[in-house]
């Protein structure tokens, strides 16, 4: 009974071990999963932002000029928004290029994610998740009806 006992031991050390370790070398690092989170952060934001720009256009029929005149329109304090970023304290950019289109911009830390191959949009040859973004300056070109970025690329659009 011992040696089953003894056996089993060391089969629960040598397993728990293994786990540990594995999972030790497989964890992202502290400063990735801060950066990813800060990235999400940032992305929920200008989701934020864009759906109070398309209810400013809904109401007045004509996109705002600036965040602070689109903030200054939330009386009901029905959307929060942030128009700076939390970590960096700097403000999302955003240009009204005509009266129906704009373009919102942010700083990401780190690359988005790419999608499944399947997803690539065979005419644009652009990949079909239009909050996908390069590490850094990073903007998304929008319809004044929609708060889902147009399919375009972002690194065409980032500021310099």
């Amino acid at each position: 009974m011992n040696r089953v006992r003894g056996a089993f031991c060391l089969f629960v050390t040598v397993v728990g071990c293994g786990a540990i370790g594995g999972g030790a070398l497989t964890a992202q690092p502290s400063w990735v999963v801060k950066a990813e989170r800060a990235d999400q952060r940032r992305q929920s934001d200008v989701a934020t932002i864009a759906h109070a720009i398309s209810l400013f256009e809904m109401r007045n029929k004509d996109l705002p000029y600036d965040l602070t005149k689109l903030a200054e329109s939330l009386t009901d304090g029905t959307i929060r928004l942030s128009l700076r970023d939390e970590e960096s304290d700097a403000p999302y950019d955003y240009e009204r290029l005509d009266s129906r289109r704009y373009k919102l911009c942010a700083n990401f830390a780190l690359e988005s994610l790419p999608g499944p191959v399947a997803a690539i949009d065979a005419a644009s040859a652009h990949p079909a998740d239009p909050w996908r973004h390069p590490a850094g300056p990073s903007c998304f070109l929008f319809d004044g009806e929609s708060p889902t970025p147009l399919p375009v690329a972002p690194a065409a659009e980032a500021k310099n």
